[in-house]
């Protein structure tokens, strides 16, 4: 184990060292007089604290409140002269099991490490800060670490990405881990959002406006990396100039005879089935191939609850953070009820759960009852509704027209979501969970379709 010592006593830390480094452990030093910029060293590659509570002028309590809003999971021994009712209160409620009396013995302080140290076949997880976007990703090696491979192979060279995965799944952030990791980390990120860019202003977005100043995204990424987020909604009129410039890296603009070079790199990412819409002739086949070189596909949050404790207690460090709140504890009922939703909305749904039971909390702990999920009881009376319907269905015409109830039911859900949504194509796709092009095609195949603006 990597194990950081925080003594004011420079004879203490020297006797700790001896007894660790003999048993083969890693050790750090910090005297806590600057402990914060020691911090740093303290969250990062260490596996264990051993933190004094006072370090002269300094509290290592406050010091046990830092790390823990940064890593909730770091093991901390507290080592002290001087144990007090509220010292042993205080560390215990911020998660400490080990308290150690000066003067100890050595067999007492390996005890209490070897009580932390992890059994090999235990889950492991790994963590990846962001500190320019202040953003970070979490999981462990069973969920993810295939994921973090991919991304190693795909930083180590320039071959077209497709990142693939649910709404709330993180699939910018793994686009961000990319370009950190590889050697276009100095040049620019950009990302634009195909479904929420008119068709009119694809060009104009992409390529630049002939005698204007304005760059577009592909000089102004030269060198850098180009996220094309939502790519199934890109109108296959322009899906052939894109595929032009991934042949060539060179595009042009209306009235204009030069083709500017551009050393951009293409990372595409979407939550649809690119091989569905091909055969439904809505995607380019070509351009497909061009693009998912290396294809990463993400796993939704349910197929990753071996990671939702350490999730949900990297979300509630952050909510602290943002929130003002002192919460350091999430109730193992409470997790349960955590493991147990479904989790449409992926890692963004439980980063808002967190950040909204945070709020709610009345004390220093997230209860079950603090954890409000989103609509599970609505869902429920629509699933009984849906089931009542189904149930008369059959009742009055059997089970030979089945397939005419389903038909039926697609084409007036469509109709309602187009009402509700006052015909707008876009958002009528967003809220049905499927791409533009695939809603005009339902559309057309229910008689349902009339040009927009008409």
């Amino acid at each position: 184990m990597t194990v950081m010592i925080v003594e004011d006593q420079k004879e203490v830390r020297y006797a700790i060292r001896r007894v660790l480094e003999k048993e083969g452990h890693r050790v750090g030093e910090s005297d806590g007089s600057r402990w914060r910029e020691a911090l740093d060293r303290m969250i990062t590659g260490v596996d264990l604290v051993v933190l004094d509570v006072m370090l002269g002028t300094v509290s290592g309590i406050d010091i046990l409140k830092a790390i823990r809003a940064n890593k909730p999971h770091l093991p901390v021994i507290l080592i002290t002269a001087y144990t007090t009712p509220e010292n042993i209160i205080e560390a215990s409620r911020l998660g400490v099991k080990e308290i150690l009396q000066k003067p100890f013995e050595s067999e007492a302080l390996l005890a209490a490490i070897q009580a932390h140290e992890k059994p090999k076949e235990e889950e492991s997880f790994v963590f990846y800060r962001d500190e320019k976007e202040g953003e970070a990703f979490i999981g462990s090696y069973e969920s993810m670490g295939e994921v973090f491979k991919q991304i190693g192979m795909a930083a180590s060279n320039t071959l077209g990405v497709l990142i693939q995965g649910a709404t709330g799944t993180g699939k910018e952030m793994i686009a961000r881990m990319i370009y950190r990791f590889s050697e276009r980390k100095e040049g620019k990120f950009v990302v634009i959002n195909c479904a929420s860019l008119p068709p009119e202003l694809f060009e104009e977005t992409l390529f630049g406006r002939t005698g204007s100043a304005q760059k577009g995204a592909l000089e102004e990424t030269n060198g850098g990396v180009l996220l094309l987020d939502e790519i199934d909604e890109l109108p296959k009129e322009h899906q052939g100039q894109l595929l032009r410039f991934l042949e060539t890296h060179r595009f042009s603009r209306s009235g204009e005879h030069e083709e500017p070079f551009s050393d951009t790199r293409i990372i595409a990412s979407t939550a649809a089935d690119l091989r569905t819409l091909i055969q439904e002739g809505h995607f380019r086949e070509e351009l497909y191939y061009r693009l998912a070189q290396l294809e990463i596909t993400l796993p939704r949050l349910q197929e990753r609850l071996a990671d939702m404790e350490a999730l949900a207690y990297h979300f509630l460090a952050q909510a602290n953070r943002e929130l003002g709140t002192a919460i350091t504890r999430i109730q193992p009922k409470a997790l349960q009820k955590l493991r147990e939703h479904s989790w449409e909305g992926n890692i963004r749904e439980l980063l808002n759960t967190i950040l909204n039971a945070a709020l709610h909390a009345s004390g220093t702990e997230i209860t079950e009852k603090d954890i409000r999920l989103f609509c599970c009881k609505e869902k429920n009376r629509q699933n009984e509704a849906i089931k009542e319907l189904i149930e008369n269905w059959l009742g009055c015409h059997g089970g030979a027209r089945a397939m005419v109830l389903s038909e039926q039911f697609e084409r007036s859900l469509i109709e309602a979501v187009m009402a509700l949504y006052r015909n707008n194509i876009s958002q009528s796709a967003v809220a049905l969970g499927i791409s533009r092009n695939t809603l005009k095609a339902k559309l057309k195949y229910h008689n349902l379709y009339r040009e927009e603006g008409a």
